[in-house]
């Protein structure tokens, strides 16, 4: 992962704690109801062995269809300790909300060229998604020297999701401007742990330098996912968004997932002179996907591949200071 990976890839970095104080806020506003709120405090403690940073940020938003907008709401904390000149330990924590009035999108009217208005509100002006998510990760890293280092991480993701709405079908047999409905309610949670260690380093060879990275991780996803559906309202008036309530709870005949994967990796970059670089590395991996109804005592295995091994290699250009090239 990261700059000068092949594929594309992104590497995604949590903020970590800076070296200097900071206090950071931000407001913006916008149209459409649009305001969102950031603090950033990073302190380092007096004796430089600890650092920690607190993030928050608040968001909400309307639009130029009625009834659909959202809140999101972030916290984030984060502390480093340097337990030796060598080894840190990191750890931290994320809470997310995310509420969101959802906007449907406009029909095709069946037999013409034509659609509904973009900003006719589709759906029952009481439909509501509401994501959840909470994070809690720890990571160790020792320094052997400049050039050689290990890193052990593992991190738990909680979910907790559900959906409450009532739409216009996006296929309708549209008679005297009205359609029938989708309206259901939805829940999804699940729990997630991943893991990875791996070593990092540099070799000289022949004049260049080359680097290597060999590892391993795993990760286990368990989900449970419910849906049901409510009493039909009959063919309901397009654009009418007082679409009559039906509180709905979860029944017992959700489905039970569990995904488990695990595999090793190494990779290597040498350098064959200083602008062209040759990339070559491989996975062994292991995945495992099972499902059950939660009446039920029958388990389907929907996928199991043991020692699946995945190669790869590549070339890296240098162009100039800005630009690269790879095949």
């Amino acid at each position: 992962q990261g700059q000068g990976q092949l594929g594309g890839s992104m590497n995604l970095v949590r903020k970590a704690p800076l070296a200097a104080p900071q206090v950071k806020t931000e407001l913006v506003a916008g149209q459409w109801g649009n305001l969102r709120s950031v603090f950033d405090i990073s302190t380092p403690a007096a004796n430089g062995k600890t650092r920690t940073r607190v993030v928050g940020s608040a968001e909400t938003r309307e639009s130029f269809v009625d009834y659909v907008g959202q809140e999101r709401y972030l916290g984030y904390g984060i502390v480093e300790i340097d337990v030796t000149e060598r080894t840190t330990v990191t750890l931290s924590a994320m809470k997310q909300d995310n509420e969101v009035n959802p906007y449907f999108g406009a029909l095709h009217v069946p037999g013409t060229d034509g659609w509904t208005p973009r900003n006719l509100y589709m759906g029952a002006r009481w439909s509501t998604y509401d994501f959840d998510r909470s994070e809690m990760s720890a990571k160790v890293e020792h320094r052997f020297n400049r050039d050689w280092s290990i890193v052990a991480t593992a991190t738990r993701r909680d979910y907790d999701d559900s959906k409450r709405f009532a739409f216009h079908n996006p296929n309708p047999s549209v008679a005297n401007g009205t359609s029938p409905l989708l309206n259901r309610a939805t829940w999804f949670e699940a729990e997630q742990w991943t893991g990875d260690v791996h070593l990092t380093g540099r070799v000289h060879a022949l004049g260049r330098k080359h680097d290597l990275a060999v590892g391993a991780n795993f990760e286990r996803f368990d989900y449970e996912r419910w849906i049901r559906n409510a009493p039909s309202v009959g063919f309901w008036p397009i654009g009418n968004p007082d679409v009559p309530y039906a509180h709905l709870t979860k029944l017992d005949n959700s489905n039970l997932t569990w995904i488990s994967q695990d595999g090793y990796y190494a990779q290597g970059r040498f350098e064959i002179v200083s602008w062209l670089h040759a990339h070559l590395g491989g996975r062994l991996s292991n995945y495992k996907s099972e499902t059950r109804p939660r009446n039920s005592t029958v388990t389907t295995v929907q996928y199991d591949e043991s020692e699946v091994f995945t190669p790869y290699g590549g070339l890296v250009v240098t162009l100039n200071r800005d630009w690269t090239a790879y095949a």
